[in-house]
């Protein structure tokens, strides 16, 4: 049934994702939140959710658009289904605005495989990343993905590399310039914020949290490992795309642990490559019923998570 459902992008399972994902972000409200809810903070959350549900949608685009994906909406339904697995997200509007931004930023990376307007991608993908900074500040760290891309890229011109600089200085100019005129203390708080302690006590004492994180570990080997089976028949193109893939996992798990507070929602930094590699390894399995199997054994398990964690 799942496999009939999102074997083709229709503009029902826009719908179908959209509806379900609200049900499931209503309930872990109604059950898990526990702040008061009036009119202002309702409107936080809706934005939240309507932010969320374009940064799942952008990601289905940038898949389709790139050729990264066939025909096919799987890697819409994994993003939703991993936004179960880690209901925090649902409560984390800051990690909302920085994953919109960053998504947008690896869109611009992607983009730059078609050699066109190189300067001008880097720029914009550098100054999506610090701003999406300003949301969460680790963040930041994303910007080692520009220089990634321009060392393997486009290094055959040295401008490139004064772009990143460029666009640190223009946007943390403008972020000084306003904290001078309204002195928030938010610039100060943010650096104050950055630290590089990981509570490990945290999730042994949490024994859900430490099952998501298992079985979410075991989503990724599993992914990785058809990644690389498949990888020596893809072109070159689409290799370069694979390997910013793999640096975005690797720097989303730096992320994680660098955390002094685990926060589960920041999973959702890597729904985007991981997403990817599901689709593409169901699209590798040619029999119908295995495909069902395993996309219902994981609905199921991540369903249980979820309930678990309200």
């Amino acid at each position: 049934m799942i496999t009939s459902i999102f074997n083709k992008t229709r503009p029902i399972n826009y719908i179908i994702l959209f509806v379900f994902l609200l049900i499931f972000f209503t309930l872990y409200q109604s059950l898990a939140v526990t702040t008061p809810l009036n009119f202002i903070t309702g409107l936080q959350k809706a934005g939240s959710f309507l932010l969320l549900n374009a940064s799942l949608f952008l990601m289905h685009f940038i898949y389709n658009r790139n050729n990264l994906v066939k025909d096919n909406m799987f890697g819409a339904f994994f993003s939703f289904l991993f936004c179960l697995l880690f209901p925090e997200i649902f409560n984390s509007p800051h990690i909302i605005c920085a994953l919109f931004l960053l998504v947008l930023a690896f869109r611009r990376l992607i983009a730059l495989r078609s050699k066109l307007s190189i300067k001008q991608k880097l720029f914009d993908s550098c100054v999506l990343i610090l701003i999406a900074s300003l949301f969460y500040v680790w963040s930041a760290l994303f910007l080692l993905l520009v220089f990634f891309v321009i060392m393997f890229q486009t290094s055959f011109d040295f401008k490139n590399w004064l772009i990143p600089f460029i666009a640190l200085f223009i946007v943390g100019s403008i972020a000084i310039f306003f904290e001078m005129i309204f002195n928030t203390g938010y610039i100060f708080s943010l650096i104050e914020s950055v630290s590089f302690s990981f509570n490990l006590h945290a999730l042994a004492n949490q024994s859900v949290t430490f099952f998501v994180l298992c079985f979410y570990a075991l989503i990724i080997i599993l992914f990785l490992f058809s990644s690389f089976v498949t990888s020596g028949s893809r072109s070159v193109n689409r290799t370069a795309v694979y390997h910013i893939l793999y640096l975005i996992l690797i720097i989303s798990f730096i992320i994680f642990i660098c955390m002094p507070t685990p926060n589960l929602a920041v999973a959702s930094f890597s729904f985007f490559p991981l997403a990817i590699m599901g689709s593409n390894m169901i699209e590798k399995i040619e029999k119908a019923w295995i495909k069902e199997s395993f996309l219902g054994g994981i609905t199921v398990c991540i369903l249980i998570f979820y309930f678990l964690q309200l």
